[in-house]
This record gives C-alpha cells, structure tokens and sequence, in this order.
C-alpha cells in the first residue's frame, strides 16, 4: 500500500497589542509604502493609504516607481490602535511612524510586521 503524506505549514498570525513597537520588512523583494500623489506637475506628500510597494531590486519594479512612493522598509511604528471584529480577531491597524498614523490591514502586519524589544522586555521583567 502506497501512501503519500502531505506536510501541512501553518504561519501563526500575530496578534499586535497597543504599544508594540513594529519593523516593517521586506517579502520577496516588495515592503509597504505610501503613493505620492502628481498632480500638474507637482508632487504632494501625504497620508493617501498604504499598500505594497516592489523594492528596487524586484523584477516587478520600474525607475518611475521611485517618484510614485515613498517605502517604510526597515522604519520602525508604534501600533496606537488595533481594530477588532466581532470574534475579537484583529483587523487592521494604527501604526504611528514618525510624525504621520498609518493604517495597516492585518493581512499586510502579519506579513510585513517584524516585533521588536519584546525578548528585552522579557527579560527585564525576569529581573
């Protein structure tokens, strides 16, 4: 009898408290970013949504994306606010990084989010 067994892999999802302080990182070459709006020739900065954004080094990426976002790859966050559905998973979040509040879907923060001070924190707290 022949069987064939198949290896399931599971990624555990983070749930993100308030005060967490978060990297963004990088997947297969794409980080999150912010678009810049060009509007009659003029570039204007601002808090206009998060998203996907390819590095410099993806296949995915063209010259011209350079002038259309701007990336938070390696920038660090402080989440502000979690939002939760009604089966008290989280949805989405507020991250603060630098003087701007960014929303992030938990899709993205689970994928892009990388933790960081909680092995310190522990181990302050043991002592």
């Amino acid at each position: 009898m022949n069987r064939s067994y198949h290896k399931i892999i599971l990624k555990v999802e983070t749930n993100y408290k308030e005060g967490n302080l978060v990297r963004v990182g990088i997947q297969n070459d794409w980080t999150l970013g912010s678009s810049r709006k060009h509007i009659g020739g003029q570039t204007y900065e601002g808090n206009f949504g998060s998203q996907e954004v390819p590095l410099p080094t993806s296949e995915h990426y063209h010259p011209d994306f350079g002038y259309s976002y701007n990336t938070f790859e390696g920038k660090v966050g402080l989440i502000v606010k979690v939002f939760r559905n009604r089966l008290d998973q989280p949805q989405g979040y507020q991250v603060q990084i630098g003087q701007d509040i960014w929303f992030f879907k938990s899709v993205l923060a689970n994928k892009y989010f990388e933790l960081v001070g909680e092995a310190d924190d522990e181990e302050r707290r043991s002592r």
